[in-house]
This record gives C-alpha cells, structure tokens and sequence, in this order.
C-alpha cells in the first residue's frame, strides 16, 4: 500500500501541474486568434476584446465542471472500493 502511494501523490501532482500548463496554454493563444481574426475581418475587430473575455470564462468555467465530475466519479469509486475491501 505504501508504494501505491508512492507513485499517486507525484502522479496527481504531474496531473494538477499539466492542466494547469493547458488552461495557461489555451488563455494565451485566444489573444492571438483574435487578433488574426481582427486583421481578416477589420469591420468585426471591435468585437475582438469581449470575445476574449467571454471565451476565457468558458474554457476556464468548462474545465471546472469537467474536473468537478471527475472528482465525484473519483469519490464514488473510492469508496466502492473502501466497500469491496
């Protein structure tokens, strides 16, 4: 149990510190998007800064709820495995 252990705590912290580095990602490239957008289509171009806003709550407000459920998918297996031991 205790080498099992071993290996989950630097594995979550892998996990935390890749999604962390994928939102940080993504946020960055909106601005750039935009701006090519902006550049394609000038007449739209004052819409590009509300865009930006808007996208990055989504993407940041998408990845809570999906790691919201997969710590309660986590929890409810976890304790189904508490059950079984």
């Amino acid at each position: 149990m205790l080498e099992a252990h071993r290996v989950v705590i630097p594995l979550r912290v892998f996990l935390v510190l890749l999604f962390g580095v994928l939102v940080v990602f993504q946020t960055m490239s909106l601005p750039g998007q935009f701006a090519y957008m902006a550049q394609e289509d000038p007449e739209h171009a004052y819409l590009r800064w509300p865009a930006t806003v808007v996208t990055v709550f989504w993407v940041l407000c998408i990845h809570m709820l999906v790691m919201r459920a997969l710590l309660r998918q986590a929890t409810t297996l976890r304790t189904d495995m508490e059950a079984v031991i």
